[in-house]
């Protein structure tokens, strides 16, 4: 209560004048019981130059605005001294709480405001709140400031600003047989006799008066409600004490005695559903004249509690749907607002209203409560598309205008920013595609397309796949075997898929609900960016694709160096060598990276080769399930010189070998320890080819091995392990 008497602007005195104020002084200090009366803290006087926020908190919805990606909407958090700054100063906002900056909201500024002496009035800092698609909890972003300068001191309250930012999205229910499910249904034929609502249900007065609801089979022959499967309806009566919970309890209201009688559905668990429904029979007179509606029924719910927190069902200009005027028998449906969608426990309430006046019967008469939500259904039309925000770590359904979905992604490895989910191509059945291996491949007509606002090669990623039980007939038994296949943008699916330019990927999981819910979900984790997924035959091969191999003289090795761009299911390389180019012979192997979309080096080391011979070499690609390339044949040689010795491994254990390039005949080889010692000898060994030396049983340590060649005598050491 604000008394506008009042010309001053302390705080303690806003309330009344000053002569108001000093004979309440004098009241109060005169009064024998004021000592027992705790300090008053509230007229505390002002400190002028207090800065504080002007609000403490605010509650905001996610849902942001606009048609493009990324919705969002702005919020100016203010802060104001009481009366004004007693100098220059400035405060420099601060932001925490759960919400992460730059990714939940950003910080449009100004990150500080500045006051001068004599300074007063509002300024504060605009935060923009990001809509994404992540099911996630509500989350907070905490305002606070630092103050520097003379002219500011931190006041005693609102010294922190709390948005409340609370989530609006969904994990949706999956189900192509059916879109709408019945969360609730009652039509009061199996309520006991006597007056008692369904169990669980709850009833009571927020005004109360003679009319409260009852359930019986008095509903009035005009009304058109009939005995029908069940006879018995809920509705408001005036019945007396003794009568209101009897089945001869009337449905009339006595319009003279205010009332505001409510009745509360059990709660109604809503997860994973949307667009929530409320259909009913009803019949309303109640009051009305040109100045407004006075007895009436109409809607309410809760989220929070059976008995409290009911909140008026409204349309979508804000005022209230509200019952009356109607005699007969209706049907109707109200939407529920969507901030009762996917929720584990809503409550939802019949009330009924009445004024002391005059009033028409019957009152609110109900039957055949049915309360729907929406599942989602898998989307099958062509060009259907959504766009939305999805950022790192976040997992997101992409659901289409008409709440089918098209695909989720989990856990991309980096922020997509807006991501585009599209029906590229529409079709039941599969259509035959070409790759650089032989085979009859098969991938399916309908195609979904992942794009980004800024392309991304590099994201990884978990993708579902969605597909009707209609448009997998075609692949008969091979349905769980599927594998998707990814087509770099770009590419027409017509071509010839190489490596360069498509993947394979195997699923990790294949959710099968063909039976029930008429629809299966492909799992798979994917490398390298976005682009065109479809399905595709399990045997289809697109192999490695090799970008390049070489080989070259490298003292006295020769070195084999290669990349790859991608590989899908390679399991490795054989590698293989020929002296006259027709007759190869495998000579090592390395391991391959199974599956990757960035560039690969690899390396091979020969170390058994004599100078001056031309080697041939080619790689043995390989695939998990055996299937093999050949890549080209590549030649290179070590030019002649003096005796070079090779020894592999080195440290050894049991078995070494060594080669010597450069030599001709037969080889004597000694092996002496530290200590000078001859430990072992053999004699006339070939060594133009790896020779095996048999170290077994010797001692750990350091050892020299003296190879005696024709031409000359070499030294080196070796370690046995």
């Amino acid at each position: 209560i604000q008394n506008y008497m009042d010309y001053s602007d302390d705080g303690c005195m806003n309330t009344y004048t000053l002569n108001q104020t000093d004979r309440i002084q004098a009241v109060m200090l005169g009064a024998p019981r004021r000592p027992r009366n705790p300090s008053a803290t509230i007229c505390t006087p002002t400190i002028p130059n207090a800065l504080r926020f002007l609000t403490d908190i605010n509650d905001v919805d996610e849902t942001g605005a606009g048609a493009t990606c990324p919705k969002y909407k702005d919020y100016l958090v203010s802060v104001a001294p009481a009366i004004q700054a007693s100098g220059n100063a400035t405060a420099t906002f601060t932001f925490g709480g759960t919400a992460v900056q730059n990714i939940d909201y950003t910080v449009l500024g100004p990150t500080s405001v500045s006051y001068v002496n004599g300074e007063s009035g509002a300024k504060g800092v605009t935060i923009r709140v990001t809509d994404d698609a992540a099911v996630e909890g509500d989350e907070t972003i905490i305002v606070g400031y630092t103050i520097t300068g003379t002219g500011l001191v931190a006041g005693s309250t609102n010294q922190t600003h709390t948005l409340t930012v609370f989530n609006d999205d969904l994990t949706n229910f999956i189900n192509n047989t059916t879109q709408v499910t019945t969360l609730l249904s009652q039509n009061f034929g199996t309520v006991a006799a006597g007056g008692a609502i369904p169990a669980g249900w709850l009833k009571g007065s927020i005004i109360a008066g003679t009319n409260v609801w009852t359930v019986n089979s008095q509903y009035g022959a005009s009304t058109g409600f009939s005995a029908g499967a069940n006879g018995r309806v809920l509705h408001i009566t005036n019945g007396n004490a003794a009568t209101q919970t009897a089945e001869t309890a009337p449905a009339t209201y006595t319009a003279t005695s205010q009332s505001d009688a409510v009745v509360v559905t059990g709660a109604i668990n809503t997860t994973g559903y949307q667009n929530i429904k409320v259909t009913f029979d009803y019949a309303c007179n109640g009051e009305a004249d040109v100045d407004g509606v006075y007895d009436f029924g109409y809607l309410r719910y809760s989220t929070t509690a059976q008995g409290s927190g009911l909140t008026p069902v409204t349309d979508v200009n804000g005022d209230i749907v509200f019952f009356q005027g109607t005699t007969a028998k209706t049907t109707v449906t109200v939407s529920l607002p969507a901030v009762v969608s996917n929720l584990p426990n809503l409550w939802v309430a019949f009330d009924w209203f009445n004024d002391d006046n005059i009033g028409n019967n019957p009152a609110f008469i109900i039957d055949n409560i049915v309360i729907t939500g929406e599942n989602s259904g898998v989307e099958t039309v062509l060009n259907q598309t959504v766009t939305q925000l999805h950022n790192q770590a976040q997992t997101e359904q992409y659901m289409s205008s008409t709440n089918k979905i098209i695909a989720a992604v989990t856990n991309p490895n980096q922020n997509v920013g807006c991501n585009t989910a599209s029906i590229q191509n529409a079709g039941t059945g599969r259509t035959l595609v070409a790759t650089n291996v032989a085979g009859t491949y098969y991938r399916s007509d309908k195609v979904i397309k992942l794009t980004p606002a800024v392309a991304n090669a590099s994201a990884t990623y978990q993708v579902t796949l969605y597909y009707t039980t209609a448009e997998l007939a075609v692949w008969g038994a091979e349905v769980p075997n599927l594998k998707i296949l990814k087509v770099k943008d770009g590419i027409g699916l017509g071509t010839v898929l190489t490596g360069p330019n498509a993947q394979v990927f195997s699923t990790t999981s294949v959710d099968d609900q063909r039976a029930t819910k008429g629809y299966v979900a492909f799992t798979a984790n994917v490398t390298g960016g976005f682009s065109q997924f479809m399905l595709a035959s399990q045997i289809i091969v697109i192999p490695v694709s090799l970008l390049s191999f070489e080989a070259r003289g490298y003292h006295k090795n020769i070195l084999l160096d290669w990349s790859t761009a991608t590989e899908i299911n390679n399991k490795g390389f054989v590698i293989e060598r020929s002296i006259n180019g027709v007759d190869f012979e495998k000579i090592g192997w390395v391991d391959g990276k199974l599956n990757s979309n960035v560039l690969t080096k690899y390396q091979y080391t020969d170390n058994f080769v004599q100078p001056n011979i031309i080697y041939h070499y080619r790689l043995r690609q390989t695939d998990i399930d055996s299937r093999e390339k050949l890549s080209e044949i590549r030649q290179a040689k070590i030019k002649g010189s003096d005796i070079e010795v090779s020894i592999s491994p080195n440290p050894a254990k049991d078995q070494v070998k060594l080669f010597v390039s450069g030599s001709t005949g037969s080889t004597d080889i000694n092996l002496v320890n530290a200590a000078g010692q001859l430990i072992r000898t053999w004699k006339q060994v070939n060594t133009s080819a790896p020779a095996s030396l048999d170290i077994s049983g010797l001692a750990s340590g350091m050892y020299i091995l003296q190879i005696l060649t024709p031409q000359s005598t070499k030294v080196e050491k070796l370690i046995i392990k």
